[in-house]
Formats: C-alpha cells, structure tokens, sequence
C-alpha cells in the first residue's frame, strides 16, 4: 500500500499532467476559434514550449494565480478540473483522423469524460450518484469497444503496441476507480472518488493522443 507521502506526490503528478490539457489548453483554443488574432495561438504554443522544457509549469502558473487572488485556499484542483470536464465544454485532445470508427472513438472519450464530470455534483445524492456510476460503468465498456474497433485501423505494429499498452492503463485505472468508489461508501472521502476520475480522465485522454 502506498504511503501518504507517495500519495500525495501522485496526487500533484496528476495534477500536473492534467492542468494544461484540460484547463489552459481548452481556453486558449476556445479564443483561437473566436478571435481572429493570432495571439491566442501564439500564447497556447509558448505554453506548450515551456511546459515540454518545464513539466509542471502551467499548474504552477495556475496554482499561483489563485494564490494571488487569494481564492486558493476556497479551489480544490481535483474538484474543478473534473466540473469543467462535466461543462461539456471541453475538448483536451482532438483527433486529426476522420474515419467513422477514430469518430466514434473520440464521441466514447468525450460521453465518458463528460459523465465522469458530473461526479462533484451529484456524489452527495445517493440515488442520482449510484445512476452515475452506471453510466460510467457503460461508457467504460462503449470506449473500450471503441479501442478495439480502431485497432482494425491500426497497420503498424508499433503503433499497436502502444495503444494496447495505453488501453491495459486504462482498465488498471477503471479498476482502482471501482474500488475508490467502493471505500467511498464506507469512509465518504469525496477528494478520493475525484483524484481517481480525474485519473481515468487522463487516462482516456491518453488513449486519444495514442491515436491522434
């Protein structure tokens, strides 16, 4: 069993995976689409620059405006990331491929992600919570169908090889969120049940970049 300590430093490596694609990233391409200027695209690109150099500085950069505006202490990270994924708002990864099943593969990603977003409002009704678990439950097994469909896309081997592995992640992480969810309704730890959907989160969004 882990330690607090290893815990805690998995809890912040999550962190830092997720905060540029499902925070910054989203909002930056949101201006690219509205604004004509191509300052937003100039900016998501020094952030990717800087994060691929520094991995971690953007949630550092986030973590310190909120320290800034002295609203850090009222944000829980895990929380937030996970509302906006539930926005419906949100594309963290996009594939280039338009074939009907890399089409069907990035609708299953999205559902899942979007259903997974619903978790901080509802984990305090019972009934509506235990609904969602079981639309997550088959939205896990619509996006795992989905993997196995694109692998028939798939000709290289190598290719394969790492999409097989990112899908073993997947379930690996599907079961610990099983489990976490479990726990819950013995200790209720709502932080918990949203660190490990914000893992299965950043698992499906490593599926897509597998692919993309």
């Amino acid at each position: 069993m882990a330690s607090p300590d290893e815990l805690d430093a998995a809890q912040h490596k999550l962190m830092v995976d997720m905060t540029f694609p499902c925070v910054v990233n989203p909002i930056l391409r949101e201006l690219e689409d509205k604004n004509h200027s191509t300052t937003p695209t100039l900016i998501r690109e020094s952030f990717e620059e800087v994060e691929a150099f520094y991995p971690g500085f953007t949630e550092f950069f986030v973590r310190g405006l909120l320290t800034k505006a002295r609203i850090d202490d009222r944000i829980d990270m895990p929380e937030a990331i996970l509302k906006l994924e539930g926005s419906g708002e949100q594309k963290d990864v996009l594939l280039r491929r338009h074939e009907s099943v890399f089409r069907n593969l990035q609708h299953r990603a999205d559902s899942l992600k979007l259903i997974l977003g619903r978790i901080p409002d509802e984990i305090s009704d019972r009934k509506k919570f235990l609904d969602t678990i079981k639309d997550i439950a088959h939205a896990i097994k619509h996006l795992l169908d989905a993997v196995n469909e694109v692998f028939t896309q798939i000709g290289v081997a190598e290719d394969r090889h790492r999409l097989d592995k990112k899908k073993k992640d997947f379930v690996k992480y599907s079961k610990r969120f099983s489990t976490t969810l479990k726990d819950f309704f013995k200790d209720n730890r709502k932080n918990a049940v949203y660190i490990s959907a914000n893992h299965l989160v950043h698992q499906t969004n490593q599926i897509l970049l597998a692919v993309a």
